[in-house]
């Protein structure tokens, strides 16, 4: 009993107030997309506040902040990125999503390493102090809103939770968009309910969330695929930015040669991620040809012996005209049937080699090994 329950738990979805590492496969919802943009562009924004305040901290101590500013700069390009993002955007909203999250996150600690070069350890105990307070304060309302999205994001999930486990509450639902039951409330519901049900019960309910869960591993494994190929992307244009605009930072000659240097690095780890890709997407389309090919051989063999066996029956002397008309049908039916999966397996060969071109050199390693696999 206590595995099934927790399997059936399991299906109560709940979205977080911060990062809990699977906010991208919310983006399956548009609500739940909304939620998760809100929360990174106040992050962002969060980190964009901080910044300014550091770099107005180490110019009063008389030190160069171009560097920080320049840091800065790519955050607030980021938050534009973030609040350009469309919640109903699917897939390509999510990539855009974990993508620019990452990115946020390696900006930061690029800054913070910046800064702690910057400022003694009692400049920054004290300052690190002050902005804490702030965030109680002044910038406490940061994502204002967030919170009633979320909290309806969490009814709609329940609510399909339920929809799989054969029951509705709507009071239940009702109390999760007004904030006053919690996950906690919902497990003690739905724990209820997992033991009245029946063997026979508790087996669809697994079947069904499996189905549901296999879903949102596909959609999670769209998602991570060449994840860390185009944050190296994302940062070698962010360097190439701040290099462009060296002067209006008023960057020291050690700071470009930093950059310099970063972008070099950043070029090569590129190059080789590419090539390594370039072998995986090989493998994988020959696979791919192979096992299709294979089909393609053994319909043209089960053809050829089932049209033969008729054939030869049709040559018989013994047949009536009825059941010589019989077997005509049937080798004009099979014979169309057999043309209509030779078709399709050409097609799947086809667009096998045209996803492999598109992904391995032809048009940039930008696509993924495995989304929408031929089966």
């Amino acid at each position: 009993m206590a595995a099934c329950a927790l399997l059936m738990l399991g299906a109560v979805a709940w979205a977080q107030e911060s990062d809990d590492g699977q906010e991208e496969l919310d983006f399956s919802s548009g609500l739940g997309a909304k939620v998760r943009l809100m929360q990174l562009e106040a992050a962002v924004e969060r980190n964009i506040l901080w910044g300014g305040e550091i770099v107005s901290a180490v110019e009063d101590k008389g030190g160069d902040a171009g560097g920080l500013s320049a840091i800065l700069a790519e955050m607030k390009a980021l938050k534009d990125e973030v609040a350009a993002i469309q919640p109903g955007g699917g897939e390509e909203a999510a990539k855009e999503f974990v993508d620019i999250k990452a990115s946020a996150r390696e900006l930061t600690r690029e800054f913070k390493v910046m800064a702690r070069s910057m400022l003694t350890k009692e400049d920054a105990d004290a300052l690190r102090k002050t902005l804490k307070g702030k965030d109680r304060g002044e910038w406490s309302n940061l994502g204002g809103g967030v919170d009633s999205f979320r909290r309806e994001y969490n009814a709609e999930r329940v609510s399909e939770a339920l929809g799989i486990l054969g029951v509705t509450n709507k009071e239940l639902v009702d109390r999760i968009k007004s904030g006053e039951a919690n996950k906690g409330a919902v497990m003690k519901y739905v724990n209820g309910v997992v033991k009245g049900m029946s063997s026979d019960e508790k087996k669809q309910v697994r079947t069904a969330l499996k189905e549901r869960d296999t879903k949102r591993a596909v959609f999670g494994r769209a998602l991570a695929q060449n994840v860390r190929f185009r944050l190296l992307e994302r940062l070698n244009q962010s360097v190439e930015r701040r290099l462009e605009r060296a002067d209006e930072f008023n960057l020291t000659d050690e700071e470009r040669v930093r950059l310099e240097e970063r972008r070099e690095n950043v070029s090569e780890r590129l190059e080789r991620i590419k090539g390594h890709m370039e072998v995986i997407i090989d493998k994988w389309a020959q696979k791919k040809t192979a096992n299709i090919e294979g089909q393609l051989e053994k319909l043209e063999n089960r053809t050829d012996k089932l049209t033969g066996s008729i054939e030869k029956k049709l040559l018989s002397e013994n047949l009536t005209d009825k059941e010589k008309q019989i077997l005509e049908d049937r080798l004009v039916k099979f014979s169309n049937r057999s043309d209509v999966m030779k078709g399709k397996l050409q097609d799947r060969l086809d667009g096998v080699q045209e996803k492999s071109n598109k992904m391995n050199g032809k048009s940039g390693v930008s696509g993924g090994v495995g989304g929408g696999d031929e089966q």
